[in-house]
């Protein structure tokens, strides 16, 4: 497992407004674990004193668990959970780089149920962008990148440029420039380059 995960730029889509919590679903029971599973995941994610040998085991059972969720259930759906809880199923695919396959399939499980309105569009664009990413592709909504000075988020390469804009409204997702502005503002306000340089 690599240090990454200590980057506060794998933090951002967790920073994001989450929705109320869906109180009228047709899984509260599953709803409930998924939200501690996502509440946990956060918690490991900006904890400096777990080790990565930790997180990663810890990551690999919430992995584990959702897998199996998702071979009883199908994947957790809006009507099944509510949003907040999606949610949480859904960040455990996104920050689970270590099985790339799994993220693949999670991607998969998800945009079968786009057109059904079941998941939410940001959420399936920030998982095929990182499914680009750690393929070594080129991303589509520019939801990928880091921190490239103090108070300075960029984003990764972004495919057909000239089109992100579109591609950003249809998945409902603000322009690329409030995105930047609140990455930088949110992840790289205190930045450091890697070993105490200026």
């Amino acid at each position: 497992m690599q240090g990454r995960w200590r980057n506060p730029g794998v933090l951002l889509a967790c920073m994001l407004a989450l929705p109320a919590l869906g109180l009228d679903v047709s899984h509260p029971a599953l709803r409930d674990e998924l939200l501690r599973l996502g509440e946990r995941d956060q918690q490991a994610l900006k904890a400096t004193a777990m080790g990565e040998q930790k997180l990663a085991e810890l990551q690999a059972a919430h992995t584990r668990r959702l897998q199996q969720i998702v071979r009883q259930h199908g994947w957790p759906a809006l009507s099944m959970v509510g949003p907040q809880a999606a949610q949480g199923a859904w960040l455990l695919a996104q920050h689970d780089d270590a099985n790339p396959a799994w993220q693949r399939e999670a991607l998969a499980q998800m945009e079968k149920l786009l057109p059904s309105h079941q998941v939410s569009r940001k959420e399936v664009a920030y998982l095929r962008d990182r499914v680009a990413v750690n393929g070594g592709g080129m991303q589509s909504y520019g939801t990928q990148g880091g921190c490239v000075a103090a108070g300075v988020w960029q984003p990764k390469p972004v495919d057909a440029p000239e089109q992100l804009a579109q591609r950003r409204a249809e998945m409902g997702m603000p322009p690329l420039e409030e995105y930047v502005k609140m990455a930088s503002e949110r992840m790289c306000r205190n930045w450091k380059p890697a070993g105490g340089g200026q």
